[in-house]
């Protein structure tokens, strides 16, 4: 986003941020505000969160990818698989302290629309927000897998038994 770009209202989405390190939950609210989102929860574990999303719908997941028990890939991995949760389509951001290849593209092929690596500044968190929340990437659902579809060319005629799902109206 420039200088020129009008501000999204945020006021009105409802954010969840998971992750195990309170100090670092304080920080996302203070960004989350100045960012304009007046609503959300914060979680400090993966069962916490699948308690809350079981009852809340939200706008929004931000989680971390590394945590004690549950981590944030398997937290992923519930939400994206169970059809119960109304969070089920949310579009999910990994935030994360390590920057490894491999932990980027276990997220990315877990079903995480993205993923930040921390530190984070406000503008980042601002302008991913507003990336999945205002012009999301369609989903698609295989037998293995739901979530955003990452495909450039989407008028395939493949029908093999290696074709991807179809497109899943959100």
């Amino acid at each position: 986003m420039s200088a020129a770009d009008p501000a999204p209202v945020l006021d009105d989405i409802q954010v969840a941020v998971i992750d195990d390190n309170r100090h670092f939950l304080v920080i996302m609210r203070a960004m989350l505000r100045a960012c304009g989102v007046r609503r959300g929860f914060a979680c400090s574990s993966a069962g916490d969160a699948l308690a809350l999303l079981s009852e809340h719908a939200v706008d929004l997941v931000m989680t971390d990818c590394r945590m004690p028990g549950t981590d944030g890939l398997e937290l992923i991995r519930t939400i994206r698989a169970d059809r119960r949760f109304a969070s089920r389509a949310t579009p999910i951001i990994c935030v994360s302290g390590h920057a490894e290849k491999r932990i980027i593209e276990d997220a990315i092929r877990t079903g995480a629309d993205d993923f930040l690596v921390k530190p984070l500044s406000v503008n980042t968190v601002l302008q991913r927000m507003t990336r999945h929340l205002f012009n999301r990437l369609p989903y698609f659902e295989t037998a293995t897998y739901f979530g955003p579809d990452r495909r450039r060319i989407l008028s395939c005629t493949h029908r093999g038994p290696d074709r991807r799902g179809d497109l899943v109206e959100l």
